[in-house]
């Protein structure tokens, strides 16, 4: 004997970014958990008063790096350097854009939430 189970497929929750559109990668609290880590980083970053350049540097390409990485895994592989290519990202920008995605996506999330019975 089977069991029909009959439940609405979910679908990606899409976001469009200077007019091109993603499909989210990941769920809300995923999502949330990496952008907590990240925006902590940055913000410890942001305030620091170190003043060995070299350092410094390293952190930032560290970090840009990281903020990368969490847009393709977000939006899906390639997408920081579809959205970005060869022009140079400066870490506010990243943060910036990121900020807006992950707000987009937990603002679409709560709304996929309510429509459900």
């Amino acid at each position: 004997m089977a069991i029909q189970i009959d439940v609405k497929k979910p679908e990606a929750l899409q976001v469009t970014i200077w007019g091109k559109t993603y499909d989210l990668q990941m769920g809300e609290a995923y999502i949330v958990d990496r952008w907590l880590t990240l925006s902590v980083r940055a913000d410890a970053f942001l305030h620091s008063k170190k003043k060995d350049t070299a350092k410094v540097n390293n952190d930032v390409l560290d970090l840009l790096h990281d903020l990368q990485t969490f847009v393709d895994e977000l939006l899906g592989k390639g997408a920081a350097y579809e959205l970005f290519g060869r022009n140079p990202v400066g870490l506010v920008d990243m943060i910036h854009l990121i900020r807006a995605v992950v707000q987009g996506a937990t603002k679409g999330y709560g709304e996929k939430l309510s429509s459900y019975d």
